[in-house]
C-alpha cells in the first residue's frame, strides 16, 4: 500500500552541535491516535528523533484531509541529564492561555503546566513553532513518564518538516587553579589550531583580586595555605556542548619573558559542574 508523507518533525539541539536530539521520544496523544485512525493517517518513527505522519494514497488525487482538531504529540524527556544542558525555551506570552507565564529563563516548567508548541503553517518546506504554556495533562495519561511538552500541528496544505530547535545552557567557565608557591601569576588561554578560528578564541582573565570573598576560593586556599590560588575565568559564557573540541592551556607568567607552561590541555567544564574545574598542577617555575 502506499502512503504519502504530510508532514514531519525533527528534534534539534545546541548541546548535540546541532545536529539531532536522541534524549526525546515524541509520541502521539491518546486523541490523536484517535484522529489517526479515524482519517487513515499513520505515525512513524523515522529515527531517533525524526518522525512522519503519513497518510494512505490509493491514488495520487487524494487530499489532505480537513480534521476537527490539530494533531497532538507528547514530548517526553529520556534522559535523566536533559535539564542539566537545555535551556528553558522563551515563552510567547501574547499566546499564552490558562496558566501564568514565565520569563525566558533557565527555570522548569511550573508544576502544573507544560510547554506546548504549535506549529506555524508554512508554504515552504520548514517551519518552526510558537512556544506558549498550557495546563498540563492529566499524570494518568503520562504513565509517570517525564513530560517536556507538547506538540500541536493542524496538517498543512503541503508537505512541511517542524523542527523543534532546543538551546543548550551557558555558562562562564572559571578555572581555580592550585599551583606551587615559587608561582606568582598564571593565565590560563585556548590554544587554536588555525588563525580561521582565532575570532571565536576564549579569552580568559585572572579575577582572584575580586574573588577573595569567594566561598570555593576561601576553601581550597584554607585546604592549600602554602599554595598559591588563582581564578581564571572566560570573558563571555560558553555553549554547553557534548564534544567541545577545544584546547585550554595552563601557563606559568610569574616572569612575562619567560612564560612556561604547566598543562596542555585542562579538563573542560560543563554543565555538570556549573562551568567551574578546580585543578591543582605539580607546578614548572621558571627556573625549571
Amino acid at each position: 500500500m502506499m502512503f504519502k508523507k504530510l508532514f514531519t518533525i525533527t528534534c534539534v539541539h545546541q548541546y548535540f552541535g546541532g545536529s539531532q536530539c536522541n534524549d526525546l521520544q515524541i509520541e502521539p496523544t491518546a486523541e490523536c491516535n484517535t484522529l489517526l485512525k479515524n482519517y487513515r493517517l499513520m505515525f512513524k518513527q523515522v529515527d531517533a528523533c525524526i518522525y512522519s505522519i503519513l497518510i494512505q494514497q490509493p491514488d495520487s488525487t487524494i487530499k489532505i484531509p480537513f480534521l476537527s482538531s490539530a494533531l497532538t504529540f507528547y514530548i517526553f524527556i529520556t534522559s535523566d541529564e536533559f535539564y542539566n544542558y537545555t535551556k528553558y525555551p522563551a515563552v510567547n506570552k501574547s499566546f499564552t492561555a490558562d496558566v501564568s507565564t514565565t520569563n525566558t529563563t533557565n527555570v522548569k516548567v511550573h508544576s502544573d503546566s507544560t510547554l506546548w508548541f504549535t506549529g506555524v503553517n508554512s508554504n515552504v518546506d520548514s517551519s518552526s513553532f510558537v512556544v506558549t504554556e498550557k495546563k498540563k495533562p492529566s499524570p494518568f495519561s503520562l504513565q509517570n513518564r517525564k513530560l517536556f511538552g507538547v506538540i500541536s500541528i493542524a496538517p498543512p496544505s503541503r508537505f512541511c518538516n517542524y523542527i523543534l530547535t532546543l538551546e543548550a545552557i551557558g555558562a562562564k567557565w572559571r578555572y581555580y587553579i592550585i599551583a606551587d608557591k615559587s608561582v606568582k601569576n598564571v593565565e590560563v588561554k585556548e590554544k587554536v589550531k588555525d588563525q580561521s578560528a582565532a575570532s571565536e578564541r576564549i579569552v580568559f582573565k585572572n579575577i582572584t583580586n575580586t574573588m577573595k570573598n569567594n566561598a570555593i576560593y576561601q576553601a581550597v586556599k584554607a585546604s592549600f595555605p602554602d599554595a598559591g590560588v588563582f581564578i581564571n575565568e572566560s570573558n563571555k559564557e560558553i555553549l554547553s556542548v557534548r564534544r567541545p573540541g577545544r584546547i585550554v592551556q595552563l601557563w606559568n607568567v610569574t616572569d612575562k619573558n619567560r612564560q612556561v607552561l604547566l598543562m596542555d590541555n585542562l579538563p573542560l567544564p560543563s554543565c555538570r559542574d556549573n562551568g567551574q574545574k578546580i585543578i591543582y598542577v605539580r607546578s614548572k617555575n621558571n627556573d625549571y
